[in-house]
């Protein structure tokens, strides 16, 4: 890409930043590859005197129905910049109310609409702001190692923000990882001094801290599971398994630190499910709309196995699933029972009565037997697969295959029928079967441990590695077995029925618990034409010191500026209230707190768990309103 840069041209304009804008806009509107269908957008920051002499921080940027090609300084909208940076600290706007509030702090009220995105262009922590649909950009960033590739290119003028959907999410997030904080990481640009990246940039980092807290207590080696070993097969393998609303972080964030050190290792999957509903409703603790692991344990003690397995079928791989108590009935007696526990059962109960618990000597093989043993021979490696590829639904369906063939095998070679003629036949039927259920005693491991240990000692069978299932002779002829007892019992309609109905009574009992308080005494309405309730702004917030509940709030309510020191220390920081807007009781009598008076109450609502709430207005209105 060629640049079009003039020294001698841009000279002229060394002195009047907002004409440099125009010529620098121009430049890049002349180029389709920059600016798709003369799209795009330019700023830049100029303090100035407004009407009244005053100093004023004033963005110029693009007005709505401006070509960048052929724009001039009237096509430039000048917003007042600290509005931009309120507007910022909403958790959303609509676009409606972006550019209504945008109008309303114009400093020329006959300018262009601004665009929309001019709190992107505030937030960005630099003096021209560029915002183009760069193909060459673009193009390296999906490259394999893209982000890795434009810092080599940019270097530290540049940092990569994960993709939202533009518009205001975009300015959030931006703001979000730039705002003014006391701790973080330095934005890498000079335009940025005060500024930083914090919360996901660094978060992740725990996840090494812990490790090596771990190794510390254990006396282990912590860098050999995080960094990398001098022969890379010596190199641990690193997955993070999370739900579908981090996959940003861990896909993105966290793997960019881990690149751009150097010495660790990156992920090498980041397998993340979907979520998983209970009874058609939301998982919610808050409400006790859960099945609480400790419970679960006391009212189904020994079947630890069957809540696994559950799981594991509904596993909401690729998109939400539901756990409900008459499916867990179903799988429970269908399958574990009717299916697994049935051909296990069989299997050994024959074997005692025929061959006194002893593993009989197997003889010619037929064809059934040949395949039954081929399909038992294939299934450690499909099942391996599917696991090592995170497919863990179908990796159970492929272990309960092999008993649905071990119960056909039975039934079709019959050997309670073929022992009244032929003996010698159905020592090989048994020898075949036993060996599948062997087979299934290593397979099941991963999923039902409990299950393949007991399964594993009615066998007496030691531990056998993986590589061992499927081998037509894990079991020796002579081996002598355990008397078969049930892997899995029936579960009643009446058992299930109580779990549900113990699901609707705890959350019954937790809204009633969460009951709000009662309504107080009654006045008169001349008591309540006493309360003078204002909308104000947060323009400052601190820490009250040696304080774990207050903050100090500087309040505009629109008649003047006062402090007012309230309880939500412990759910808000500073920054998180800054610019706000908040109902404050403004005629209550001061009271001094801690040193500080305090010139009234922000209003609040408080849930049954504690949890703070802002009373506000739904849309941004003039500081002082009142509330009525």
């Amino acid at each position: 890409m060629k640049s079009l840069w003039n020294e001698a041209e841009a000279a002229q304009f060394a002195d009047d930043p907002l004409a440099m804008r125009v010529y620098t806009s121009r430049l890049l509107g002349q180029d389709p590859s920059l600016v798709l269908h003369g799209g795009g957008n330019t700023s830049v920051k100029i303090r100035e005197d407004d009407f009244f002499g005053q100093p004023t921080d004033v963005l110029y940027v693009k007005g709505s129905g401006w070509d960048l090609a052929t724009i001039e300084k009237p096509g430039f909208s000048p917003v007042r910049l600290d509005t931009l940076l309120k507007l910022a600290e909403f958790e959303t706007l609509s676009d409606s109310i972006i550019v209504r509030e945008q109008r309303a702090a114009l400093l020329d009220p006959f300018a262009p609409n601004p665009s929309v995105e001019a709190i992107l262009h505030a937030v960005i922590p630099a003096k021209f702001v560029d915002h183009t649909h760069t193909d060459a950009v673009i193009a390296v960033m999906n490259t394999p190692d893209g982000e890795a590739n434009v810092q080599k290119i940019y270097g530290d003028r540049v940092f990569v923000v994960p993709y939202v959907m533009p518009g205001f999410k975009l300015a959030r997030a931006v703001y979000e990882m730039t705002r003014d904080l006391d701790w973080g990481v330095d934005v890498p640009l000079p335009e940025a001094e005060g500024k930083k990246l914090y919360v996901w940039l660094d978060a992740p980092i725990g996840y090494i801290s812990s490790t090596k807290q771990w190794a510390k207590d254990h006396q282990k080696d912590w860098e050999a599971y995080w960094k990398k070993q001098p022969d890379d097969e010596d190199n641990s393998t690193l997955i993070h398994f999370i739900g579908k609303d981090n996959i940003v972080f861990h896909c993105i964030i966290f793997p960019s630190i881990l690149h751009a050190h150097g010495d660790y290792i990156l992920p090498e999957n980041v397998p993340a499910n979907e979520f998983l509903n209970l009874e058609g409703k939301k998982i919610s603790t808050s409400r006790n709309w859960a099945v609480w692991l400790h419970e679960y344990l006391d009212d189904f003690p020994g079947k630890e196995d069957v809540l696994r397995y559950v799981l594991c079928t509904i596993l909401p791989e690729t998109k939400d699933s539901e756990f409900t108590w008459k499916d867990y009935q179903a799988k429970n007696n269908n399958e574990l029972v009717a299916i697994l526990g049935n051909f296990v059962n069989r299997t050994l109960v024959l074997t005692h009565k025929y061959f006194g618990g002893q593993v009989p000597a197997s003889s010619e093989l037929q064809s059934a037997d040949q395949e039954a043993l081929s399909q038992m021979e294939a299934m450690p490696q499909k099942i391996a697969t599917s696991i090592e590829s995170f497919r863990f639904r179908e990796a159970i369906a492929l272990l309960m295959d092999l008993a649905r063939v071990g119960n056909k095998y039975l039934a079709d070679t019959e050997p309670w029928k073929v022992i009244k003629e032929d003996e010698e036949r159905v020592k090989t039927i048994l020898n075949t079967a036993l060996q599948i259920t062997a087979s299934l005693g290593i397979l099941a491991e991963p999923f039902l441990p409990f299950t393949a240990n007991k399964l594993r000692q009615m066998l007496n069978m030691k531990s056998t590695p993986w590589e061992g299932a499927g081998s037509a002779d894990i079991l020796s002829a002579g081996h002598e077995i355990q008397k078969a007892s049930l892997l899995f019992e029936k579960i009643e309609d009446t058992t299930v029925d109580q779990q549900v109905q113990k699901l609707e009574t705890a959350m019954q009992e937790s809204q009633q618990e969460a009951k709000p308080a009662s309504i107080k005494d009654e006045i008169a309405f001349p008591d309540f034409e006493k309360i003078d309730i204002r909308v104000a702004t947060v323009l400052e917030a601190e820490k009250v010191k040696k304080s774990k509940k207050l903050l100090k709030l500087t309040l505009d309510t629109g008649v003047d500026r006062r402090i007012v020191l309230s309880g939500i220390a412990q759910q808000y920081t500073p920054e998180e209230v800054v610019g706000k807007q908040v109902c404050v009781l403004a005629n209550l009598a001061p009271r001094k707190m801690m040193g500080t008076e305090s010139q009234g109450m922000v209003l609040m609502a408080e849930d049954a768990e504690g949890t703070l709430s802002f009373i506000r207005p739904e849309d941004m209105v003039k500081n002082g309103s009142a509330i009525s």
